[in-house]
This record gives structure tokens, sequence and C-alpha cells, in this order.
């Protein structure tokens, strides 16, 4: 960033040189920028020298002339950037004179200030960066004549290239050795070899260093790309990155170790499978043996780096796989235990073959029925818990089942849920009351009426965990019955879906239809393909395959647009008697665990819609 001032000292333009700009040019000033044309710079960016064309762009920024030069493609987000100024400035001056409301001359424009820095903000109310300036400063790329003799008679290309390489090591071999110093620090508590490993590096570093100074007669960064020079510079760049790299893997291996142990007491106190641990363990022993191969590495030799990096992402690959197993383990211990405690007026089944007498009253007066819905197992070892939760009306469920026996076989086992208006189909129903108790909407509907509403919205607030074998779909159940009161349609709407559409041979996608949802607070138009197949229970089954899943959190949705479409297909003579949420689960393998708690569910005026009411 550039600052130019006139003679009395007040502002004249402020000017950036971005390596890169995620806003793509100015914002903010008093009025809107134009393109004034292009500059082409030449840049060395990590020690490639290219020509940069530059768009440049002016503005008036109430006070000052504003001017950004921005790159056809990024230069670097990170790395080292030598960029000639000059074109810049000559552009800058230019344009302020040219400018049909200036009457400042060459002699009024002061170059005031040359600096490095970020413009930032975001399109939100927070925002998050950060960055580490190693160096900063002006140079001059061509050096001087030494009073001793000239090292190079000619400039050929390959004297150009050793100079920008040189510089590179240069910079490079500075910015390690200040790392090392800052590192070495901590290294004291390590009481290992790799500590006089690091230590032997560095001095072989600044030895090659001193040599390259000698050489250049104290003229290091001025002679960098002088052959002999640069062959001592590169050398002390190596050694002295190593001695960063040995260093800084080295904390981050015994850090990891700590955490690896600490993770370890947790993962065996949760009761974690055998098989996880003895993987984490294996993967830690493997880490142990190329931290032992580094330490017993012979002093000064560079190969060194490559066994303690290894070390490092091994323990680090072993102490990720314990943490995820034991936030895992915690989640599921949280489910289980909401699931499986029993408090005053709750209702709880302990196994898949238990089932309600009457309607769950809540609260504010509505009803609900709850139920385990197993209907593919016969057979299994494990444990299932279902339950209401008197205290705050909200539901939980939980399974874990090994040795599953089906039914019919397949991949598709439970779908426990909870209705929350109408009732099944009437052959399967019987004469228990219908749930609901909304007044403005309630289930059974004709489907030929699902149009005198404009909207029908749902709310669900929810969580869900899962092991990674374990199948579900997680979302709304609705179901259509004939005028016999036989099921005519399953329709699933869900929110995610791991089986990743219907479970049937017999299917075809009917088209893409969308609906508004309300996802945490953030309005959104959704999208879903309309999936059909033929069920063999003899009823038609759809699913709306959401393009965008939601796999836990609160969500509104109008369902209107969907079960509309429904009943198109399936003839208004049907009858919509039915909506509730919960899981079609089930797993490749022999078990599934799982596990759900939904906070809220009912239906919804659109005035109480959040965004939209």
């Amino acid at each position: 960033m550039m600052w130019f001032e006139k003679q009395d000292g007040y502002q004249l333009a402020e000017v950036y040189i971005s390596f890169f700009d995620d806003y793509g040019g100015i914002v903010g000033a008093q009025f809107p920028p134009a393109d004034v044309g292009s500059v082409t710079l030449t840049v060395r960016i990590n020690g490639e020298a290219k020509n940069v064309t530059f768009r440049v762009q002016k503005a008036w920024n109430w006070n000052n002339f504003a001017f950004d030069f921005i790159p056809e493609k990024p230069l670097a987000t990170s790395g080292e950037v030598i960029v000639d100024l000059r074109p810049v400035v000559d552009k800058v001056v230019k344009e302020i004179i040219a400018d049909e409301y200036s009457d400042y001359t060459e002699g009024d424009i002061i170059w005031s200030s040359l600096a490095f820095g970020t413009y930032t903000g975001s399109n939100g109310n927070n925002f998050e960066l950060g960055w580490i300036l190693y160096d900063a400063r002006v140079i001059q790329l061509t050096a001087p004549p030494t009073p001793e003799k000239k090292l190079e008679e000619k400039p050929t290309e390959a004297s150009n290239i050793f100079t920008v390489l040189g510089f590179y090591y240069y910079f490079n071999y500075q910015r390690d050795l200040n790392k090392y110093m800052i590192l070495k620090e901590n290294l004291s508590s390590l009481n290992d070899n790799l500590t006089a490993i690091a230590q032997t590096l560095k001095e072989l570093g600044e030895k090659e260093y001193s040599e390259a100074s000698r050489i250049s007669g104290g003229a290091v960064y001025t002679q960098a790309g002088n052959l002999r020079v640069f062959v001592h510079l590169r050398k002390a760049f190596l050694f002295m990155r190593a001695a960063k790299e040995v260093s800084e893997y080295s904390l981050k291996y015994h850090s990891l170790l700590k955490e690896y142990e600490s993770l370890l007491l947790e993962a065996q106190y949760l009761n974690i499978e055998p098989e996880l641990i003895e993987k984490a363990e294996e993967l830690k022993t493997q880490a142990e043996n190329e931290y032992m191969n580094a330490i017993s590495y012979p002093k000064g030799d560079l190969k060194v780096v490559k066994y303690i990096k290894n070390a490092y992402w091994l323990i680090k690959e072993a102490t990720e796989e314990l943490e995820e197993n034991v936030i895992f383990s915690t989640k599921f211990k949280e489910f289980w235990s909401i699931a499986s405690t029993k408090g005053p007026g709750d209702i709880q089944f302990t196994w898949w073959d238990q089932w309600l007498e009457e309607p769950i009253q809540l609260s504010d007066g509505r009803t609900v029925w709850m139920q385990t819905n197993f209907w593919n197992i016969i057979g299994g070892q494990g444990e299932v818990f279902m339950r209401y939760i008197h205290r705050t009306d909200e539901f939980a469920f939980y399974v874990n089942l090994e040795k599953v026996e089906t039914q019919w076989g397949g991949i598709a086992w439970a779908t426990p849920e909870v209705i929350f208006a109408g009732r099944s189909p009437a052959v399967w129903w019987g004469g228990k009351p219908k749930v609901g108790g909304y007044g403005f909407f309630d289930l059974p509907l004709k489907a030929s009426e699902i149009n005198n509403y404009d909207s029908i919205w749902v709310k669900v607030d929810y969580n869900v965990t899962k092991r990674s074998d374990t199948l579900v779909r997680f979302g709304i159940g609705i179901w259509f019955e004939n005028i016999e009161g036989w099921p005519a349609a399953e329709v699933y709407i869900p929110f995610f879906d791991d089986f990743g559409g219907l479970v049937l041979s017999d299917k075809e996608n009917l088209g893409e239809v969308t609906t508004t949802m309300v996802i945490n607070g953030r309005a959104t138009q959704a999208s879903f393909t309309l999936q059909r197949g033929w069920n063999p229970g003899n009823w038609w089954s759809f699913e709306f395959i959401p393009e965008d899943p939601v796999p836990s959190g609160e969500v509104y949705i109008d369902v209107k647009p969907l079960v509309a479409e429904i009943a198109k297909i399936i003839g208004k003579e049907n009858t919509w008697v039915s909506m509730a949420v919960g899981s079609y689960s089930g797993s490749k393998g022999t078990g599934f665990q799982y596990g759900w708690i939904i906070h809220d569910v009912r239906v919804v005026k659109p005035e109480d819609v959040p965004s939209i009411g």
C-alpha cells in the first residue's frame, strides 16, 4: 500500500497493489470506481520471475484519489513476492495529472509512504484472519561492483536464475533461523537426541552462511547470484530449514503423543471397541519406530527430517482416530442416557415389540403417537429405547443391535417415528383416536382439499447421531389411503438420506419439486428430486430426495407443494391420513447403532415461521 500527498502535507492518493483481492476492486469509495487501463509489472513469486498484468481502478474516496492494482490472477496467498513498483508509481502520477478535475503537476505530488498490510471486512457481522510478515523491504536487484573484483563479468540467463534463487535462499535462511531460535526455547524440555541433532544442523547452516559471507565480502544479499556464494547459501538454507523442521516436528510429535495418551485412557474408560483401539495403537507404534529412526540418525544428515515428519504424521493419524471415536462414543453415551432414563410422567419403550394403548397428551393440549415400528426385524442382540419426556415434551430414540435377523432380508429394517397429525391407514389403525388437535389444520384430509391451503408448514427441531455403517433416512413420513382405508401411498420427505433414494428395484425419477424451507433461521428455496416406486406391500412409495441434506438442526418446511404433487399423481379420490417424523433405517451389515432426539415437532401457522411470518 502507498500514500501520496500534496505539497501542503494533505493526503492526495491511497494506492493498493494486491497480491490477491477478494473484493475484486475498490469498495466503499464516495464515487464508483472506473477502470483506467492496465500495467505490466515484473514479479518474482517464490523465486519464479514472470510478467504480470494488473487491471487498474481509480475512484474518488471523499478526500483523496484511490487506486487499486488488481492482478489478472492472484499472485500468491502465501510466500515470497518481489515486485517492481516503478510502473505503479508512474501510472498513479499520470492518472492524477490526467484527471479532469485535477490541476496537479508532477512537482506537486509527493510519494510519502510504502506499507504492507490487508484491507479487510466481511459480508456478515464478524471476520477472522491472520498473517505473519517475515520480511518487507525495498531492495536493489542489480548488484553494485565490489571493491575487490567483479565477480560476474556479464549477466547471463543462468546468472539471473542464480540471483532469483539466491534471494529465495537468503530470505528463507533468515526466516528459518528466526523460527529455530523461537522453537529452541522449548526443545530443552524434550531431553532426547533430536535437540542435539537440530542444534548440529543449525551450526552447519551457520558455517555455510559464514563461508558465503566470506566469499562475498560480507555482502551475501547483493552477491546471492554469484555461483560460489550461491552454492554455500543454498547449503546454509537446507541445513537451517532442516534444523527448523526437526525442532518444529519434534515439538508437535511430543505434544500429540501426550494428547494421544490422554485420549487412550478416555477411550478405554468409554469401552470403545477393541479393534478401533488396536488400529490407533498400531499407528502409534509405527510413529514411535519412525521417531527412533530419527533420533538414531547421524548428526548433520538431512534425511533425519523425513523420519521425524513421518513420526509426526503417524501419531497425528493415530490421535485423530482415537479422538473421532471418543467424540463419537461420548455423543452416543449422551443419546443413550437420555433415551434409557425414565422420569416422572414419561412413557418409555425398552424393546422393539412394545406399543401404546392410547395417544400421548402433550402439555399444550396436542396429542401424538409414538412407535418403534421395527417392521423387518425378528431377532437381534443389544438394546432399544424410545422415550417421551414429559417434562420437556421431547422424544428420544436409541438402538444398538447386532446379529440382526430380518423377516424379508434387505438393508432396511425399522422406522421408529412420532405421528404428530392424523393416523395410519384405517385398516392398520383400527378404532384408535387420531392425533393432532391443531384446529387450523388436521388430518385426515381429502386429497381434493389440499389446494384449499396456501401453505402447510411443519416445524422439526432434531439431532441425530449414527455409527458409520448405519443407514438412516430421517425426516417426515406421510401416508395416503384409498376410499376403502387401504394404504394408497407412502411419502418420504427426508432431511437427509443415507440410502440415496427408495430401497426398491422398480423405481423412477419424476422430476424436481421445490418448496420453501427455513433451516436454522435462514429461509431458502429447497429443491427435491421426486422418486416413485411400486412397493411389494401393494402401494406406491414416493420420496422427495433433498438436494442439500440437513443432518441436524431446526427446520421449517412448507409441505403443501410436495403433497399437492403426490395428490395430482395418485388421484384426488384418496385421503391424506397422517404425518410423522422419524427414521427409516438399517444397514448393509448385521447390526446398526444410532439415536435421535426430537426437541419439537408440530404443524405451525405461516405467521409463526421465522423469516416468513
